[in-house]
């Protein structure tokens, strides 16, 4: 790429930006010249190719704070001759030049820019309010003082990059920029600077490093190889039944529109076993070819199911060209390596693993992640986590089950997907056999919050659906009108079946129905259940013997919480399912006869459980809608009623209080705010937690596995790297803090203190505390009448 603007020499060419661990030195000049071209390379690579200019600008100034005589000291002084110093901040100054408002008022976004950008490229992106007070403050007049030639000739560089670029970035900014989405044009500049920057170091700190970065990404595979070898393996299946015909048109029709379509939003809504995984991948591989995107990011709602969806892609694509990241992978490691980590503070293998390499940025092809990481990547201010998200830009996102989106965060979650389309030139496609109507307004003119947040562009359809093409998948009888049963009932009536699945609300509701299953005599082994009271890794040991189980005819009975209906492909004669809503009911009958194999349909019987909690929030308002729904239809449904989802989502949407419980839209959407380019970053990222942790302890089961790690963790030899969590992850539990404290009255935690002067602890969980088959008790042993022994 050719340069646009004269890079600076400082004052004193040897001004230091970085100290190699073998004394060698990089000077200002060359940090600032190598991020200046990788910032503006990033910026052209995601489609803005007229702010590349701007790249430049970023990559110069963002360390001109290091020309300050006390950070040049500091350097010397630990990096150089080993000894202590007080640290001397420096990112403020290079945006200081923001806090100059007959400076800034002429071109108030590319200021607005570079004064977030720049001042959080080392802690992460500002509220307003505290950033204008910085960049106003007396401590940052006394440092720019400090380093006053410098800081001229950042102002003449600044002045340059005005004279020759100014007025076609402002206007570039104008006509693609506006209070919709102007938060998303500051978190694609900061991106593309992070990553500018961190790599830049990388190369020069760490040349083994980025070595190995390269071979790595140099070891991919291009979107056309990948296209050709998912090609390869559907050309063999075989259209010999009326549903593999099916399959075979909707995976053509896939392939066909996307080939073809323009970026926007599509949809994919396919009846449940008509190969929407397959199919929705076609079609993306179709579109990056199409549109000379750059990866496939897939985008699942639950660790449960996520590991399920990335292995078919791995026996496609091969391991190399995807990565799985979410917090409960496991990469592979050796021995030996598994030693250092056992025993060391810090341990090279780690960090020159090719997977964490590629984690930080998500330089590969095809990547497979879960909402949480996703959504809060996109909302965070932290610069680890907004790192990768120019990497985002210019590539295809495939959202999966998408009625799981929280209703508590729709209106961001949508909001931001509007920006994704706009700023990051994403291509979007929602796949759901229950899917939302995202793209019509909910907003209902009874109620006194009217936040739903409509997509500004039409969700259009891969496949138009119609009656004929889901009648070889009608394979479910529904009955939707509520049997009121007992939990001694519902086992009565799950008995009488060889195998069978019932899905209750709540992690109590399935103990409660596990144990009414054990007194009536039902065989252990022929009972399993699942719930999150359950350690991930047990539970996918659990659904991986269901699903053995099955495939031999084995008798099985399964307990469950509504995890199972999020895309966990378990295949049951019939279904029993306590009330919920319709997209429950229907995500429930898509465990139900899936393969349509069975000679007669199966049945989904929907039940008021006597015993159950009172419904609260969301489901009750579900419950309401499909009430409603089957009071105005009649209380019958079927795959072939295409209308009938969205009549749902008509009523239920309407009887959601607020799709904005934490205020997150007026921090980085409200208008008159964000046309002054004002906006709160760092509160609504810490706001934006899908995941409510606050009414949650984490606990770590002492699974036999663990046991050496954690007794380095006990003595100290070992500390909490990324790699050890993702070690404890698979074992890791979140439970209410009243469940808390009976676990530790009854002495089943042990408080590990990590570090003694931050008092930073885990808290492990004895097995005594966990049932094999429930998971963590709920007893306290002291009571007369354990409820589970």
């Amino acid at each position: 790429m050719a340069t646009t603007m004269k890079f600076p020499a400082y004052h004193d060419s040897s001004i230091m930006a970085h100290v190699a661990a073998d004394g060698r030195i990089q000077s200002l000049n060359e940090h600032a010249a190598g991020v200046a071209k990788r910032c503006a390379k990033f910026l052209i690579d995601v489609g803005h190719p007229v702010l590349a200019p701007l790249g430049e600008l970023l990559g110069l100034l963002h360390d001109l704070g290091k020309t300050q005589p006390d950070f040049q000291y500091y350097l010397k002084k630990v990096a150089i001759e080993k000894t202590m110093a007080l640290k001397a901040p420096h990112s403020m100054v290079g945006a200081a030049y923001a806090g100059y408002d007959k400076l800034t008022q002429n071109f108030p976004a590319i200021f607005g820019i570079l004064s977030y950008v720049i001042s959080g490229h080392h802690r992460g992106l500002y509220d307003y309010d505290q950033l204008d007070d910085n960049l106003h403050s007396q401590e940052l007049r006394k440092r720019t003082m400090d380093c006053a030639e410098e800081f001229k000739i950042g102002f003449g560089i600044l002045m340059d990059f005005l004279q020759l670029h100014g007025k076609t970035i402002k206007e570039y900014l104008q006509d693609n920029t506006s209070h919709s989405n102007a938060q998303a044009m500051v978190r694609l500049c900061f991106s593309c600077l992070i990553d500018a920057d961190f790599l830049d170091t990388e190369e020069f700190m760490d040349a083994a490093r980025q070595e190995t970065r390269q071979q790595t990404t140099a070891a991919y595979e291009c979107m056309a190889v990948l296209q050709k070898k998912l090609l390869d393996h559907t050309g063999s299946f075989s259209a010999n039944t009326p549903v593999n015909m099916a399959r075979a048109q909707f995976l053509s029709t896939c392939r066909q529109h996307g080939s073809q379509c323009e970026l926007g939003y599509y949809s994919l809504f396919l009846p449940t076993g008509g190969g929407k995984t397959l199919s929705s991948m076609a079609w993306a591989l179709e579109t990056a070819l199409h549109h000379g995107l750059q990866r496939i990011i897939y985008v699942i709602p639950y660790t449960s199911i996520i590991t399920q969806t990335a292995q078919v892609f791995k026996q496609i694509f091969g391991e190399h060209n995807v990565l799985e990241h979410h917090s409960e992978f496991q990469e592979s490691v050796s021995s030996a390596r598994e030693t250092n980590i056992l025993t060391s503070s810090s341990t090279d293998d780690e960090a020159y693993s090719p997977y964490r390499l590629i984690c930080e940025n998500w330089d590969a092809p095809i990547i497979v992640t879960t909402n949480v990481r996703f959504f809060e990547s996109t909302f965070s201010h932290k610069v680890s986590a907004t790192r990768k998200m120019h990497n985002v830009a210019r590539s295809v996102v495939v959202f999966d089950e998408v009625q799981q989106f929280p209703n508590a965060f729709l209106n961001p979650m949508l909001h931001g997907l509007d920006n994704l389309r706009e700023v990051f030139q994403c291509q979007c496609l929602f796949c759901s056999a229950t899917l939302p109507s995202f793209d019509r307004n909910h907003n209902s003119p009874f109620k006194h919050v009217k936040d739903f947040y409509a997509l500004q562009h039409r969700l259009s359809p891969i496949v138009d659906i119609t009656a004929e093409m889901v009648a070889p998948f009608e394979r479910v009888h529904y009955h939707l009108k509520p049997i009121s049963l007992t939990y001694a009932e519902i086992a009565m009536r799950l008995k009488q079946h060889t195998s069978g699945l019932c899905v209750v609300n709540t992690r109590k509701e399935a103990a409660m129905l596990y144990l009414e299953l054990l007194e009536q005599g039902c065989p252990p082994e022929q009972l399993l259940h699942l719930s999150r009271n359950m350690c991930s890794s047990h539970l996918k040991t659990a659904i991986t013997a269901i699903r053995e189980r099955m495939a031999q005819e084995i008798p099985t009975l399964v307990v469950s919480t509504p995890l199972i209906e999020a895309g966990v492909d378990l295949d049951f004669p019939v279904v029993y399912r306590t009330k919920t809503g319709l997209d429950g009911i229907i995500q429930a009958g898509g465990r139900c006869n899936r393969e349509g194999k069975r000679a007669e349909r199966g049945e989904v019987f929907v039940v008021d459980l006597i015993e159950g909690g009172q419904l609260q929030g969301d489901r009750k308002e579900a419950v309401y809608a499909t009430q409603d729904l089957i009071h105005a239809t009649g209380a019958t449904y079927s795959e072939s009623h295409l209308d009938y989802i969205q009549q749902y989502y008509e009523r239920f949407f309407k009887r959601i209080k607020t799709f904005d419980a934490h205020g997150i839209a007026a921090r980085l959407w409200r208008a008159d705010y964000a046309e002054s380019w004002q906006f709160d970053f760092e509160s609504a990222s810490k706001d934006f937690k899908i995941i409510d942790e606050q009414d949650q302890v984490e606990i770590i089961l002492k699974d036999e596995s663990l046991l050496p790690l954690i007794d380095s963790l006990q003595h100290h030899r070992a500390f909490l790297s990324r790699h050890v969590l993702r070690q404890l992850q698979p074992y890791r539990i979140g439970v209410s803090h009243r469940q808390y404290n009976t676990l530790l009255a009854a002495g089943w935690v042990e408080k590990i203190v990590l570090d003694p002067g931050t008092q930073r602890e885990l808290c492990m969980l004895d097995l005594d505390g966990y049932d094999a088959a429930l998971g963590v008790r709920w007893d306290n042993p002291y009571a007369d009448a354990p409820l589970i022994s």
